[in-house]
Protein backbone atom coordinates (compact mmCIF):
# COMPACT_ATOMS: atom_id res chain seq x y z
CA UNK A 1 0.00 0.00 0.00
CA UNK A 2 1.58 3.41 -0.99
CA UNK A 3 0.75 6.18 1.61
CA UNK A 4 2.79 9.82 1.97
CA UNK A 5 4.42 10.81 4.97
CA UNK A 6 7.00 13.20 5.84
CA UNK A 7 10.20 12.69 7.73
CA UNK A 8 12.37 15.58 8.11
CA UNK A 9 10.57 17.78 5.20
CA UNK A 10 11.04 15.05 3.14
CA UNK A 11 8.33 13.55 1.35
CA UNK A 12 8.31 9.55 1.44
CA UNK A 13 5.91 7.76 -1.02
CA UNK A 14 7.16 3.68 -0.17
CA UNK A 15 5.65 1.08 1.04
CA UNK A 16 4.39 1.01 5.00
CA UNK A 17 4.14 -2.05 7.08
CA UNK A 18 0.76 -2.23 9.11
CA UNK A 19 2.40 -1.06 12.18
CA UNK A 20 2.35 1.94 10.10
CA UNK A 21 -0.63 1.67 8.85
CA UNK A 22 -2.14 1.78 12.13
CA UNK A 23 0.28 4.30 13.05
CA UNK A 24 -1.86 6.50 10.69
CA UNK A 25 -4.64 5.28 11.52
CA UNK A 26 -4.64 6.63 14.86
CA UNK A 27 -3.19 9.83 13.89
CA UNK A 28 -6.81 10.07 11.72
CA UNK A 29 -8.30 9.30 14.91
CA UNK A 30 -6.69 11.59 17.13
CA UNK A 31 -7.37 14.18 14.04
CA UNK A 32 -10.81 13.24 14.21
CA UNK A 33 -10.82 14.09 17.94
CA UNK A 34 -9.32 17.26 17.41
CA UNK A 35 -12.44 17.96 15.24
CA UNK A 36 -14.83 16.39 18.38
CA UNK A 37 -13.25 19.06 20.61
CA UNK A 38 -13.53 22.25 18.17
CA UNK A 39 -17.08 21.14 17.58
CA UNK A 40 -16.99 20.99 21.58
CA UNK A 41 -15.67 24.13 21.53
CA UNK A 42 -18.25 25.70 19.23
CA UNK A 43 -21.07 24.44 21.48
CA UNK A 44 -19.61 25.62 24.54
CA UNK A 45 -19.33 29.02 22.59
CA UNK A 46 -22.91 28.32 20.91
CA UNK A 47 -24.49 28.13 24.51
CA UNK A 48 -22.23 30.65 26.14
CA UNK A 49 -23.79 33.12 23.24
CA UNK A 50 -27.58 32.00 24.14
CA UNK A 51 -26.78 32.75 28.17
CA UNK A 52 -25.29 36.19 27.23
CA UNK A 53 -28.88 37.00 24.69
CA UNK A 54 -30.68 35.42 27.24
CA UNK A 55 -29.41 38.43 29.85
CA UNK A 56 -29.54 40.65 27.95
CA UNK A 57 -33.01 40.08 27.01
CA UNK A 58 -33.80 39.98 30.61
CA UNK A 59 -31.43 43.34 30.98
CA UNK A 60 -33.66 44.93 28.64
CA UNK A 61 -37.06 44.01 30.34
CA UNK A 62 -35.64 45.80 33.32
CA UNK A 63 -34.37 48.78 31.52
CA UNK A 64 -37.80 49.12 29.65
CA UNK A 65 -39.38 48.30 33.66
CA UNK A 66 -37.24 51.13 34.95
CA UNK A 67 -37.45 53.20 32.40
CA UNK A 68 -41.45 52.91 32.81
CA UNK A 69 -40.84 53.54 36.53
CA UNK A 70 -38.47 56.68 35.90
CA UNK A 71 -41.47 58.27 33.90
CA UNK A 72 -44.25 57.73 35.93
CA UNK A 73 -41.73 59.49 39.09
CA UNK A 74 -41.58 61.92 36.64
CA UNK A 75 -45.35 62.79 35.93
CA UNK A 76 -45.79 62.45 39.82
CA UNK A 77 -43.20 64.68 40.36
CA UNK A 78 -44.56 67.13 37.43
CA UNK A 79 -47.97 67.11 38.86
CA UNK A 80 -46.65 68.04 42.60
CA UNK A 81 -44.68 70.62 41.09
CA UNK A 82 -47.99 71.95 39.37
CA UNK A 83 -50.01 71.38 42.68
CA UNK A 84 -47.03 73.33 44.38
CA UNK A 85 -47.06 76.32 42.06
CA UNK A 86 -51.04 76.77 42.12
CA UNK A 87 -51.09 76.56 45.82
CA UNK A 88 -48.30 79.31 46.07
CA UNK A 89 -50.14 81.56 43.33
CA UNK A 90 -53.34 81.01 45.71
CA UNK A 91 -51.59 81.58 48.79
CA UNK A 92 -49.92 85.17 46.96
CA UNK A 93 -52.96 85.96 45.61
CA UNK A 94 -54.59 85.84 49.38
CA UNK A 95 -51.40 87.83 50.75
CA UNK A 96 -52.23 90.47 48.62
CA UNK A 97 -56.30 90.20 49.54
CA UNK A 98 -55.57 90.56 52.87
CA UNK A 99 -53.19 93.58 52.57
CA UNK A 100 -56.12 95.14 50.61
CA UNK A 101 -58.66 94.46 53.30
CA UNK A 102 -56.35 95.63 55.83
CA UNK A 103 -55.83 99.10 53.75
CA UNK A 104 -59.29 99.20 53.75
CA UNK A 105 -59.48 98.31 57.40
CA UNK A 106 -56.59 100.85 58.13
CA UNK A 107 -58.62 103.87 56.12
CA UNK A 108 -62.12 102.96 57.83
CA UNK A 109 -60.22 103.18 61.15
CA UNK A 110 -59.16 106.77 60.02
CA UNK A 111 -61.52 107.64 58.95
CA UNK A 112 -63.80 106.99 62.09
CA UNK A 113 -61.86 108.73 63.58
CA UNK A 114 -62.07 112.07 62.16
CA UNK A 115 -66.25 111.90 62.69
Amino acid sequence: MGLLTMDDGIVNWGEHTEVEETNHALMAISSSNELGDQEAQILAYSQAVKKLEAQLVTFQKQQLSLNEKLTFQANEIYEKDEKLKRYRRIGMKAVKEKEQLQKTLDSWKDSSKNL
